[in-house]
């Protein structure tokens, strides 16, 4: 008979939570957000003169799915390690309990409502495709988050029954061939985590240490990218947001805190 076993998950990047059953039967989705094009745009803080104005620019994300020592592949879908057409991701063999919150998820990972008015979430993005990638979970996950220096990461415990298997399945359904795949992967890899990331080039990284990026979270809300905000935003550089490495990290980051995880709500 299969054992139980437990599968370690890191999110880095623009990784949207959308969690406590938000969203009609689905207790726990991540939004990846469609990020692959350059953008650019101004911001203001709603407390400031009106002519300041914050120009910004993002560079073009991708959405990376890794595991050292394993290159995930399969035609129409994800090409060493990066995915390339729209999809819905989900562990198929999770079992156990109900999902479960460490209380470090909610007091490390910063909610979209805390910097922005009425946020309501883009129903077309959130529900209906219109982004690059969804993680579902339904059951047998622990969630937690913590900072490395100050990028801030979510980490998902999945139980699950035998190895654990990661399903890949394209949002469209127009493909005869119904381009899904399905990956078994080592359990009990807490050293060695499955990296699911939304993130820019290296290159971008070293010009600006993403201290926009965190702007891209809000591709998920009704109105896009908002023009006010209330404070700014983690990485910002008029942003106060501090951080300390954090030895239970999985790896070294110098990422900022722009390149971090959000919740909603």
């Amino acid at each position: 008979m299969p054992n139980e076993e437990t599968l370690f998950i890191e999110f880095r990047g623009v990784c949207t939570h959308f969690h406590c059953d938000v969203l009609p039967g689905i207790p726990h989705r991540v939004v990846i957000p469609d990020g692959n094009s350059k953008r650019g745009g101004l911001l203001a803080l709603t407390d400031e003169a009106a002519e300041d104005w914050i120009p910004y620019e993002l560079e073009p994300h991708r959405t990376i799915i890794k595991m050292e020592g394993r290159t995930f592949t399969y035609p129409g879908l994800v090409n060493e390690n990066e995915l390339f057409t729209r999809s819905a991701l989900r562990i198929e063999n999770a079992v156990g309990c109900p999902i479960d919150y460490d209380p470090t998820f909610e007091c490390v990972v910063p909610s979209l409502t805390e910097y922005v008015d009425n946020f309501t979430y883009a129903t077309s993005v959130v529900m209906e495709g219109r982004a690059s990638a969804y993680f579902d979970f339904h059951s047998g996950v622990k969630f937690s988050a913590y900072k490395i220096k100050q990028e801030i990461r979510v980490k998902a415990e999945v139980q699950t029954y035998g190895k654990p298997r990661l399903r890949i399945t394209a949002f469209s359904a127009g493909d005869p061939r119904g381009r899904t795949q399905c990956f078994e992967l080592p359990g009990d890899n807490q050293k060695n985590p499955l990296v699911i990331a939304n993130e820019g080039s290296p290159a971008a990284y070293r010009q600006n240490n993403g201290k926009y990026d965190f702007i891209l979270h809000y591709l998920t809300e009704r109105g896009g990218i908002p023009r006010f905000l209330k404070k700014p935003l983690p990485g910002m550089p008029c942003s106060m947001d501090g951080g300390t490495p954090d030895e239970q990290g999985y790896h070294a980051s110098d990422l900022g805190a722009g390149c971090s995880d959000s919740r909603y709500p």
